[in-house]
């Protein structure tokens, strides 16, 4: 007999043993025992994870008879194969089809105990908070005031705001809770994606405004998620509608068939994909697919949803926001010139330009004088966080500018001046929910920031904001433990 029919009779067996069926996800993905101490096990503890705790009572029968739930919308697409970089918007989001219809017949509602008209309440009276910092008489949450509106007649949107609604949920509970409301809504965002692909494929489809929200309410999804392989494309999909949107908006204004509603609430989607553009784009360390201000490409915005900006009472704010976010765009722009390779002259003319713009803003918006809203008393905290901002806009120029270069020990002095006020802005101004407008600024901040008591401060802030459900912050905390 050969040695390799030698080894082969020698080859190990695995003794037999009784299998487990309780015990953590976590532990049974890496295959090992659970020792299902409650409410979280040690194997967990010990490696410093997030434990759903023990299934005693796991039912398999229903597992078995479809596929298992994934856990972000990133397994969804690994199910599928990857989504594809350019687009043909739905086609090219071929995501858990098979996971979609075989729950057609509803033989998972039995494993939820909450249906979708808890969660799409939930969206309502609760995660539209989130989405929208703050609230004024003035300017009500659009989430709250124009959402369930065209939701009444739209399926699939009243099924996307559900679907945000449960997945925040589940980043706000834990155990067997946080699994139910995951599995809702990762199982809605399969149907709506096939819904829109099947819309996407009849040429006679007429996309509505229902249809642009709820593009970018997938996209919000995906912030939730904190992935973003597919965020660019459901973007990409809204900017395709609403271009449909506007070559059908003529006819029906013609024919007196639009809705009171309709400018508003388009407006409001507009700033919406401005603000999804410009964090999608810092996100991905890409640049934006729409150059310049969006007002001009699609129309007058009147407010950016998840950021207060915009909801402020002063034009003089909602201006200054807009041309920040322009500013910031430019600079995207200059980060993927200089991947492709450029000049050092062009490079350096380039960025004298756009650190004059910066000065610009400055002593152009300085929001002094305002006083026909004194009455505001969220008025600091708005304007503390567009400052926050254009700081934080500082230290993103620098660090483009210097990419590709070796850095120097010590930030020059403006970059540090700027990680000064954006930590000072946040230690005054962002309190309790305010914290989410800021995020970004906290995060440039992060990456200057030398000081210990300031990088303590940071991390300890950041920890603080995970309570809210943005999952964001999990991809934050172990960078700034490296900062």
């Amino acid at each position: 007999m050969d040695s390799s029919s030698d080894n082969a009779s020698k080859k190990r067996t695995r003794k037999w043993h009784q299998r487990g069926f309780s015990g953590c996800s976590t532990c049974k993905k890496r295959h090992v025992k659970c020792d299902e101490t409650a409410p979280a096990c040690l194997n967990c503890t010990r490696r410093g994870i997030e434990c759903d705790g023990a299934h005693q009572n796991a039912t398999f029968k229903v597992y078995m008879q479809t596929p298992p739930v994934p856990t972000s919308s990133q397994e969804m697409t690994k199910a599928h194969g990857t989504t594809a970089a350019n687009f043909n918007y739905m086609p090219s989001i071929d995501m858990k089809e098979d996971y979609a219809a075989q729950n057609k017949d509803g033989s998972q509602n039995g494993t939820l105990s909450f249906d979708e008209g808890i969660y799409y309440s939930y969206f309502v009276d609760t995660a539209s908070t989130f989405l929208t910092i703050y609230e004024t008489p003035y300017h009500s949450n659009p989430f709250r005031s124009m959402f369930p509106h065209y939701a009444c007649t739209s399926r699939i949107l009243s099924k996307a705001m559900s679907a945000v609604g449960a997945l925040h949920l589940a980043n706000t509970t834990a155990g067997q809770d946080r699994a139910v409301h995951l599995h809702h809504a990762m199982n809605a965002y399969g149907e709506i994606v096939q819904s829109l692909g099947q819309a996407w494929s009849n040429s006679r489809c007429q996309f509505k405004l229902a249809d642009f929200a709820t593009c970018l309410l997938l996209c919000v999804f995906e912030m939730l998620d904190s992935q973003t392989e597919n965020w660019k494309v459901h973007l990409a999909g809204a900017r395709d509608i609403s271009d449909s949107l506007d070559s059908s908006t003529t006819g029906a204004l013609s024919r007196g068939q639009t809705n009171l509603l309709d400018q508003p609430f388009k407006g409001f989607l507009v700033s919406l994909m401005e603000y999804l553009e410009a964090v999608g784009a810092i996100s991905t360390n890409e640049g934006m697919a729409q150059r310049g201000p969006y007002r001009e490409a699609y129309g007058s915005g009147q407010q950016v949803a998840i950021n207060p900006g915009h909801y402020a009472l002063s034009n003089d704010i909602r201006h200054a926001w807009t041309e920040l976010l322009g500013i910031k765009a430019d600079i995207n722009s200059l980060h993927g010139a200089k991947d492709h390779g450029m000049s050092e002259r062009d490079e350096d003319s380039i960025c004298r330009g756009l650190e004059d713009r910066l000065a610009s803003w400055e002593a152009a918006f300085w929001f002094e004088g305002i006083s026909d809203i004194h009455e505001n008393d969220s008025l600091p905290e708005i304007i503390a966080f567009v400052k926050a901002h254009e700081q934080a806009t500082i230290i993103y120029l620098h660090r483009v500018t210097t990419s590709g270069h070796q850095r120097t020990h010590h930030s020059p002095a403006h970059v540090r001046t700027a990680v000064r006020r954006i930590l000072s802005l946040a230690k005054r101004n962002a309190r309790g929910i305010g914290r989410l407008a800021m995020h970004w600024s906290m995060y440039m901040a992060s990456l200057e920031a030398v000081d210990e008591n300031d990088r303590a401060f940071i991390k300890e802030w950041y920890g603080e904001t995970t309570f809210f459900g943005f999952r964001v912050t999990d991809k934050a905390l172990p960078i700034l433990g490296h900062v």
